[in-house]
């Protein structure tokens, strides 16, 4: 029992070790120098400690004392609203009710020339939650593996209009994403409500990423429950916001917390979630997706690249029609 205690408590030495060095490597806030420093200066003193304990238990407490105080530390690091945005994320959304009727402030709609190279308009629209009559379910994967890819919601409304609904995370200026740091508390997340020409065009035009517009299988009621408890999630991130994490709280994990508010049965989140790439392959397996055939039948009828051109002249609520137009499609006009 004592040898396998003695093992127990080296590995969780190892892990303790690996992300105490990673927590340190990509402290937020510390220049690069400090944290590299840090994160060497974290591995020598593990490595002594180890030595210097020659195969006892002390070298291993010592380095999950270390790791602990690490942890800590990283605790006081706070999220915010306040911090140097890019222009496209730096107006959070805002929703108050009126009536029977949602007000949201900051719709985004963006105009694209390049993913560099863009103009965003702010607006402000007013919608019926009692008219959500449909959801999406948008996949983009953006690497040569497919696992990696952000996943979004939209909601159709009886008028034609449609509210796409991104959690991403929240950049800074110049500031790029690295799951390593997403780890450690270095990015807000935020919920983007947009237009669909904005968050879709972009990558399926702009980007030139396969875009998948999937249709979920929900009664208006439960697209309109749905809708509630988006809405009342950007309310809560606007008082108080919340930290990022690469694994536990991302754009995946953010859409199966609100499907799962809605089922009496939970889903249990596996490695589809993780790598949300293969998200669509869960959702058809559960019955999510309005689809009688295998996932790849259904990648190849929702890819809307090949409808998703922009014309001139054209009303958001034409183009989001037009996407999901097809010879094949249960919604096809």
């Amino acid at each position: 029992m004592k040898r396998t205690a003695i093992w127990s408590l080296r590995f969780a030495a190892a892990v303790a070790g690996i992300w105490a060095s990673g927590a340190l490597a990509y402290f937020p806030g510390w220049p690069f120098a400090a944290r590299l420093g840090a994160a060497l200066a974290f591995v020598a003193v593990s490595v002594f400690s180890i030595r210097s304990a020659r195969g006892g238990m002390l070298g291993p407490v010592s380095v999950v004392t270390f790791a602990s105080m690490v942890w800590i530390a990283l605790l006081f690091v706070a999220p915010s609203n306040d911090r140097p945005w890019g222009p496209d994320q730096d107006r959070l959304p805002v929703v108050r009710r009126e009536g029977e009727v949602v007000v949201v402030e900051n719709v985004r709609n963006a105009v694209y020339r390049g993913e560099s190279d863009f103009e965003v308009h702010w607006e402000t629209r007013r919608y019926d939650p009692a008219t959500v009559r449909s959801v999406d379910f948008v996949v983009e994967p953006f690497a040569r593996w497919r696992g990696l890819a952000h996943v979004f919601l939209t909601f159709g409304f009886a008028d034609g209009e449609h509210l796409a609904v991104s959690v991403e995370i929240r950049k800074e200026r110049g500031e790029t994403y690295s799951p390593l740091r997403g780890l450690y508390r270095n990015y807000e997340i935020v919920y983007v409500l947009a237009d669909e020409r904005d968050v879709i065009g972009l990558r399926a035009n702009i980007r030139r990423n396969p875009v998948h517009l999937y249709p979920v299988r929900a009664s208006p009621a439960r697209a309109q429950a749905l809708f509630a408890s988006v809405l009342a999630r950007v309310q809560a991130l606007e008082r108080e916001p919340e930290f990022y994490h690469s694994i536990a709280r991302t754009c995946a994990t953010s859409v199966l917390l609100h499907v799962n508010e809605l089922r009496d049965d939970r889903i249990v989140a596996d490695w589809r979630v993780l790598f949300p790439g293969y998200a669509d392959a869960l959702a058809l397996e559960l019955g999510l997706i309005d689809h009688e055939g295998d996932v790849g039948s259904a990648r190849t009828r929702f890819l809307i690249n090949g409808r998703s051109a922009f014309h001139e002249g054209e009303s958001g609520a034409d183009w989001s029609a037009r996407i999901r137009r097809s010879t094949t499609s249960p919604r096809s006009p």
